[in-house]
């Protein structure tokens, strides 16, 4: 028998930036026929979405998946919690994990895999702000204003109106105070 191909619906790209990928598995969703449909036309998004064990079943919080335009009376809310399809040993294996510090659950696509739709979710952890390759995140380039369209020398000068600087944050007791260098 052939496989049927996988039509991914949507992905979670940032999930594999923000966060070290420990372990993954695959879940099925319990979802009414309208959200299904909307599934279809490709009306997902799993931006802030993440997973909890709860009563010893696994729900799915803050994903967003559009209403059905053709639904009229019978639509069904974009934003409600949803029920996971996991076995029970997967489950107690999740639950321990995610219990440890700086573990959560996030999921990482929603795809139809032989007619039946499925979510890839991930068991995660979160990357450290010092393995930003860009530097320091608190560096912030300021200007005063824009220079005049005419000026093509940047260097400041004695009584110059545009203030070209950097901007650095330093903490304080009540929360970061600009210092200029």
């Amino acid at each position: 028998m052939e496989k049927s191909p996988i039509k991914i619906v949507a992905e979670n790209r940032k999930a594999r930036y923000d966060y070290t990928i420990i372990d993954q598995y695959e879940a099925g969703i319990v979802l009414t026929g309208t959200e299904v449909q909307s599934l279809r036309m490709g009306k997902a998004n799993l931006k802030d979405a993440y997973a909890k064990v709860k009563n010893g079943e696994v729900f799915l919080y803050q994903v967003h998946i559009g209403p059905y335009p053709f639904a009229y009376y019978n639509n069904h809310e974009p934003l409600r919690t949803r029920k996971l399809l996991l076995h029970k040993r997967e489950i107690n294996r999740l639950f321990a994990k995610a219990n440890e510090q700086g573990h959560t659950i996030v999921p990482l696509k929603i795809y139809f895999k032989q007619g039946k739709a499925k979510v890839v979710i991930a068991l995660v952890k979160g990357k450290r702000a010092a393995a930003n390759p860009w530097g320091s995140p608190s560096l912030e380039w300021t200007c005063s204003s824009p220079p005049p369209a005419h000026n093509f020398d940047t260097t400041p000068t004695a009584g110059d109106p545009y203030d070209y600087s950097v901007t650095r944050y330093s903490a304080e007791e009540e929360g970061y105070v600009a210092v200029k260098k």
